[in-house]
């Protein structure tokens, strides 16, 4: 895994060391759902796309397909979900069997997202959840998206806005993931993209799973630096990161899951 890969993946996983990366499955093993806690992308897709059973699915980053398996499941819909963590798909593996989707109806890839997107096109819609800035900039992970869909293909983008500029300097872990408003309307406008619908996260359900997850890292934490005492520092560090995460998105952020349309 090259550098920038790993750093752009630890960061998208709320960590700055990227000596964590090969205890992060631990650190998470509890959390089926890697992005943000909530069904917004079911809704958008059933409230806005007919014939949803025959639609193709790319997930990219897809972790343990938290949102994508049960989206197929709900809609019947093919999904492939790409991950660059080996035991993040074999956990998806296990959830999609669990959830009764059949062989034919999925694939699961091992891969860096950044190099899927160089081969993959003509996808009728794309989810990128909780990716971060691993595929760029905004304005670069929205280019890279937009080029995978068919024409009228979809996103399902989980992004976040600022609603004053000064925000920004109050943010305590990424600065450089969210935009204004206008600003992600200009963006997706340059790249021939229609917002069909959008949703806001739900607060108080957000700020209660935000917890749970946050108490169940940290459980996982104290048991890593009871095993390895001397990389303690990078444990604490990778749970305060989460938090700093978690508080950026519940006081500086307002969350929100849009529906993107490419135009003709």
């Amino acid at each position: 895994m090259r550098k920038e890969t790993k750093e752009k993946l630890a960061k998208s996983l709320t960590a700055e060391d990227t000596n964590i990366m090969p205890y992060l499955p631990y650190l998470v093993q509890d959390i089926w759902n890697l992005s943000r806690p909530n069904n917004n992308a079911i809704k958008l897709i059933k409230d806005n796309i007919e014939n949803t059973n025959k639609i193709r699915i790319l997930d990219l980053a897809g972790g343990k397909g938290g949102v994508s398996i049960p989206l197929a499941k709900e809609i019947g819909a093919y999904i492939k979900i790409v991950d660059i963590i080996p035991k993040f798909i074999e956990e998806a593996r296990k959830k999609a069997l669990e959830h009764g989707l059949k062989n034919d109806f999925y694939e699961l890839k091992v891969d860096d997202v950044n190099n899927t997107i160089i081969n993959e096109r003509n996808w009728d819609l794309v989810i990128f959840c909780g990716g971060g800035n691993i595929l760029g900039s905004p304005e670069e992970t929205i280019n890279k998206l937009s080029k995978i869909i068919k024409p009228n293909g979809y996103i399902i983008f989980d992004g976040g806005y600022l609603e004053d500029n000064s925000l920004e300097k109050s943010l305590r872990y990424d600065k450089h993931v969210y935009l204004k408003y206008d600003k992600w309307i200009e963006l997706f406008n340059l790249n021939g993209l229609e917002i069909i619908g959008e949703m806001l996260s739900d607060g108080k359900k957000f700020s209660s799973i935000n917890k749970l997850n946050t108490e169940l890292i940290s459980k996982r934490a104290e048991e890593l630096k009871e095993k390895y005492p001397e990389l303690s520092v990078l444990f604490n560090n990778y749970v305060q990161k989460h938090k700093d995460g978690v508080y950026d998105l519940e006081n500086s952020i307002i969350a929100l899951t849009w529906l993107l349309k490419k135009n003709k």
